[in-house]
């Protein structure tokens, strides 16, 4: 006489049915020949319902025919109903291709229909699958119906499931498409939208386990959950990598609040990923490293600006020349400018440099280059007019558009950050302005009113080298002056000095040094 029986998981106990193996005695039946039923089932699957019979066996019915597989004398026939499968063991079974026990198995995912019948000691469950064809297997009747019922919820809760988890693995298929053409967000946005699928699966595989304690299903579901985790961790990651270059990029071009905002979204895609599990991460070791990294670089990025601005201002304090020490200070100008601006309004600054500082430091950095400038054209003009004083008309024409230039450059800044200045360094450009159009007109030849160059500018005695501070490949880059002293490289503006008209009368003479 057959029988089925409950297993009862939540004791933890194993049944004989699963652990016993060979033939029956005269009062007791027996089990299976080759292994006990128990080593048939998977690590985590879960047995609910054991079916036995005797002689009765199993009826494959199939399109072509019907095919009755029956156990060896003293065997029996176990069927386990468990959280996965139909499992159907014929003990040492008496069909001619097998020598040994039996085992077929039908996935509950795959059983389409299930009906019980049962007599007064008897009965027969009918399993219809998806494929085709009715396995009918014999039982006792009692418990068959709760066994029946099992079987129609179990296959429901594991279609539903599947079907579920199928647009779950759809989405993750095009996550993995995004991310092998380096479309991060893509991928991150279809990652999510698997991740966010999984919850129905779910809530019926936690339902399910909870009426019949059986796992296998919420095991399904976390192993889709897992291929989830290691796509988020991938395509996060992608985009982690894909900012800090970002971020690199930005810095090249000096957009220091850009670059620092792209790291510090590689760094929160970073600390993202070492939230996930161990077995989404295949390499946790590397992305702490690639998290370290970012970190220091950013640090080193809330340095840089205000380091660049300290340098250009010492090279500034230690250049010789005022014209490169001009450029210096412009440049330190910028600089300070760009680290006073930068997180401006912000609640919290991201980079180094303490505002009062930086604006104290940025006003002496002014007066310092408007100085430079100003020295600058003051050397240019001493040379103009030593030139005019030479007759080389056309040098001399140059050093005092130099003059004219860094005049410029000095009113430029002052007009937006030293406005005590212009009105002085007006009038020094204007008189400047006078000097190139008096050179010009002696250049080209036309009458200009003699001017006598002032008694202190003289020095009979003795011959000087100059140097000029613009020169051209055809000029003289030295000339020798009796009885005049050559520009002071060194010297300052000279308010009341005007250009010397040359005439033939005058003492001294101009000679060209041989090459």
């Amino acid at each position: 006489m057959g029988q089925v029986i409950e297993v009862d998981n939540q004791r933890g106990e194993t049944h004989p049915l699963l652990t016993e193996t060979g033939t029956g005695g005269l009062f007791s039946a027996g089990y299976l020949r080759d292994r006990p039923a128990g080593a048939y089932l998977e690590d985590d699957e879960t047995p609910v319902f054991l079916l036995t019979n005797g002689k009765r066996g199993v009826e494959i019915d199939r399109e072509d025919g019907t095919e009755q597989l029956t156990a060896g004398s003293g065997y029996r026939t176990i069927v386990v109903l468990t959280d996965r499968r139909l499992v159907i063991l014929v003990g040492d079974s008496d069909a001619v291709s097998v020598d040994g026990d039996q085992c077929l198995t039908v996935r509950l995912v795959d059983v389409d229909g299930v009906a019980a019948e049962t007599g007064r000691r008897e009965g027969r469950l009918s399993v219809t699958r998806t494929s085709g064809g009715t396995l009918t297997l014999h039982a006792g009747a009692d418990g068959l119906d709760a066994a029946a019922a099992y079987l129609t919820a179990a296959s429901q809760a594991w279609i539903h499931v599947e079907n579920t988890l199928d647009d779950v693995q759809r989405s993750l298929v095009a996550a993995t498409g995004h991310c092998d053409a380096g479309e991060y967000d893509a991928a991150l946005e279809a990652a999510q939208e698997a991740y966010h699928g999984l919850n129905e699966p779910r809530r019926a595989a936690n339902r399910f386990d909870g009426e019949w304690t059986a796992s296998a299903m919420v095991a399904r579901v976390d192993q889709v959950q897992r291929r989830c985790a290691s796509m988020l961790a991938e395509a996060r990651l992608g985009r982690a990598r894909r900012f800090s270059d970002d971020a690199e990029a930005h810095w090249r071009d000096d957009e220091f609040e850009a670059a620092h905002d792209a790291f510090d979204d590689a760094r929160e895609e970073l600390e993202t990923v070492l939230t996930y599990d161990s077995a989404a991460v295949s390499d946790r070791d590397a992305v702490h490293e690639e998290r370290d990294r970012v970190e220091r670089v950013t640090a080193e990025l809330a340095a840089a600006p205000l380091r660049r601005a300290v340098e250009a201002d010492r090279d500034a304090t230690d250049a010789d020349d005022p014209a490169d020490a001009a450029d210096h200070w412009d440049d330190a100008l910028e600089a300070y400018c760009t680290v006073l601006e930068l997180d401006w309004g912000a609640d919290e600054r991201r980079f180094e440099g303490d505002p009062d500082q930086l604006r104290e430091r940025l006003g002496e950095v002014v007066e310092r280059l408007v100085s430079a400038r100003r020295t600058a054209a003051s050397k240019a003009k001493r040379a103009g007019d030593w030139y005019v004083g030479a007759e080389q008309y056309e040098v001399a024409i140059e050093e005092f558009e130099a003059a004219r230039d860094q005049y410029d450059l000095a009113l430029a800044v002052a007009r937006e950050r030293y406005a005590g200045a212009t009105d002085h360094l007006t009038v020094e450009r204007e008189a400047i302005e006078s000097r190139v159009e008096r050179t010009t007109a002696l250049r080209d030849g036309e009458e200009v009113g003699p001017v006598t160059t002032p008694d202190e500018d003289a020095d009979t005695e003795g011959v000087f080298d100059v140097e000029a501070t613009i020169c051209d490949g055809e000029a003289d880059t030295t000339v020798s002056v009796d009885g005049e002293d050559a520009p002071d490289s060194e010297g300052q503006t000279d308010e009341t000095s005007e250009v010397a008209a040359i005439d033939s009368s005058q003492n001294g003479s101009v000679e060209r040094p041989d090459r």
